[in-house]
C-alpha cells in the first residue's frame, strides 16, 4: 500500500509541477479515474437533426437570467452552462442522467450524439465569441491531487485534451488555475476558486467573450453625452450612440423591442420596459413564446436609435440557481454517479463568467442622426428607440434562434462615462 501511494503521489509531482507537496493522511487510496475516455466519434452523427443546440436550451437561458439578481448589471450564457452539464451527463448513470434531463429540459440521447451536441453548442459560441470552458475533477488522496482536462483547444476530438494535476490545497495552482479564467475575463475583480481541502467532486467553468460587430455601423460623430434615467428615479450621464437604422420593431404597454443585426449573421434583441412595465417585471415575463410572439408582429422601420455603449461582465456560481430549477440531486453522491469518472464523485460547483460588449463598430457606418424626423416625408414610418433606462439584451444566433448571451443592464458601471 505505501509503494502505491508513493507512485500516485510522484505522478502528482511530475504532472503538477506543484512547489508545496500535499500533506499525505492514512487513508485507503482510491483508484485514479479513467480521464474522461470516450468512445470512437464517427465522422458524422447518423442524425444531425437529433443534436441540440443552443436553442434547446432557451428556457433554462432565461429562467438563469429570471434568477439572477438585478441590483448590478448582469449577463448569464445559460446555453454554454447547459453544454458543461451535458458533457458532464454524458458519463453519468442512468439516476443522475434523469436529473440532468429535467433539470435542462431534453430528452435524454445516445452518449455520442450528447458529446457530438456539446460540440456543436461550442461551435455556435466560437462563431464570433471568444469561449474557454474548464472541467476539474477533484480527488481524494489525502488533501489532494485534482484531475483538470481543458478542453479549450479540443472540442473538435472528445478523446484528446490536455489533462494533469492540481492540488487543490496548494496556493500556487489555484492561484494558476484562477489565472486560466481571468485570462478570458480581465474584468473580474474575485478570483472564482479557493484553497480547498474537500471531498471528491467536479468544478465545472466556463468563460464567454462576445464583442458585437454591427452590420450597420454607428457614426462615432454622433455619439455624445446624455442622460440615462435609473431604476431608482435617479440619473446618470453617459456617452450615447445614435443613429437612424433600419430594424425591426415592436411596442405595446409592456414591452419596445428593437432587433439590430450584427456583421457575423446574428441579432441582438433590445428590450426596454414600457410604462406598465419595469426590467425585473419584463424579465419575469420572458419566455420563448411570448419573445416568439414579439418578434412575430415585429415590423422594418426605419428607426432613430439612442444606445449606450456598453461593456459589461458578470461571473459567479450558478449552484443557487440550479439548485432552484431541480438540480439539486446533481449535487448529492448518493443521487448519482459518474461510472467513467471514478468513484465518488459529486458536482460541487459550477461557475460562469461573461463579457458582453457593442460600441459603435460596424462594417457599414449610418451617418445619419437619431432624433429629427425631418428626413422623411411620412414621419409615422418613423420611431425613436431609445435605450435610456434600464433594459434587457439577448445576443441571438439566427440559424436556430438560440439565445447565446441574456443581459439585464441597470445602470452606468457598465456604460461609457465623458
Amino acid at each position: 500500500m505505501r509503494r502505491l501511494l508513493c507512485f500516485f503521489l510522484g505522478v502528482l509531482l511530475l504532472l503538477s509541477g506543484c512547489s508545496a507537496q500535499p500533506v499525505m493522511v492514512e487513508a485507503t487510496v482510491p483508484p485514479l479515474p479513467t480521464p474522461l475516455a470516450a468512445p470512437e466519434t464517427p465522422e458524422a452523427p447518423a442524425d444531425q437533426d437529433a443534436l441540440l443546440s443552443a436553442a434547446s436550451f432557451n428556457d433554462f437561458t432565461l429562467s438563469l437570467l429570471r434568477s439572477s439578481s438585478l441590483a448590478s448589471d448582469t449577463v448569464v450564457s445559460g446555453a454554454s452552462a447547459a453544454a458543461l452539464l451535458c458533457h458532464l451527463a454524458s458519463y453519468a448513470d442512468e439516476d443522475a442522467l434523469k436529473t440532468y434531463t429535467a433539470l435542462l429540459g431534453w430528452e435524454p440521447l445516445e452518449r455520442i450524439e450528447l458529446l457530438d451536441s456539446v460540440e456543436a453548442i461550442q461551435a455556435q459560441y466560437a462563431a464570433g465569441t471568444s469561449t474557454s470552458t474548464l472541467l476539474t475533477q477533484h480527488v481524494a488522496f489525502g488533501e489532494g491531487p485534482t484531475l483538470a482536462v481543458d478542453y479549450s483547444d479540443a472540442w473538435a476530438s472528445h478523446s484528446t485534451a490536455w489533462m494533469g494535476f492540481i492540488d487543490f490545497a496548494d496556493a500556487d495552482s489555484v492561484k494558476s488555475l484562477n489565472e486560466q479564467v481571468r485570462h478570458n475575463v480581465p474584468s473580474l475583480h474575485d478570483d472564482p476558486f479557493a484553497v480547498s481541502e474537500e471531498v471528491p467532486n467536479v468544478v465545472m467553468a466556463d468563460t464567454v467573450v462576445s464583442q458585437v460587430c454591427w452590420a450597420t455601423g454607428f457614426d462615432t460623430a454622433n455619439t455624445e453625452k446624455k442622460i440615462f434615467y435609473l431604476a431608482d428615479g435617479s440619473t446618470t450621464a453617459v456617452m450615447m450612440m445614435q443613429a437612424r437604422i433600419p430594424m425591426l420593431y415592436y411596442t405595446d404597454e409592456n414591452v419596445t423591442m428593437g432587433i439590430l443585426s450584427a456583421s457575423d449573421g446574428r441579432e441582438v434583441w433590445f428590450l426596454i420596459p414600457g410604462d406598465a412595465s419595469s426590467l425585473e417585471l419584463l424579465v419575469q415575463s420572458l419566455s420563448v413564446e411570448v419573445l416568439s410572439s414579439w418578434r412575430a408582429a415585429a415590423q422594418e422601420k426605419d428607426c432613430n436609435i439612442t444606445l449606450p455603449i456598453v461593456e459589461m461582465s458578470s461571473s459567479g456560481f450558478l449552484d443557487n440557481a440550479i439548485r432552484s430549477l431541480g438540480g439539486a440531486g446533481l449535487y448529492d453522491a448518493s443521487l448519482g454517479s459518474y461510472p467513467d469518472m471514478g468513484e465518488d464523485i459529486v458536482l460541487s460547483s459550477l461557475f460562469q463568467a461573461c463579457s458582453f460588449s457593442f460600441a459603435e463598430d460596424g462594417e457599414t457606418v449610418s451617418s445619419l442622426v437619431g432624433g429629427s424626423h425631418a428626413l422623411s416625408p411620412d414621419p409615422a414610418l418613423i420611431v425613436d428607440f431609445e435605450a435610456v433606462q434600464p433594459f434587457a439584451a439577448l445576443l441571438v444566433d439566427t440559424q436556430d434562434g438560440g439565445i447565446l448571451l441574456a443581459a439585464a443592464i441597470t445602470g452606468a458601471d457598465s456604460m461609457r462615462v465623458a
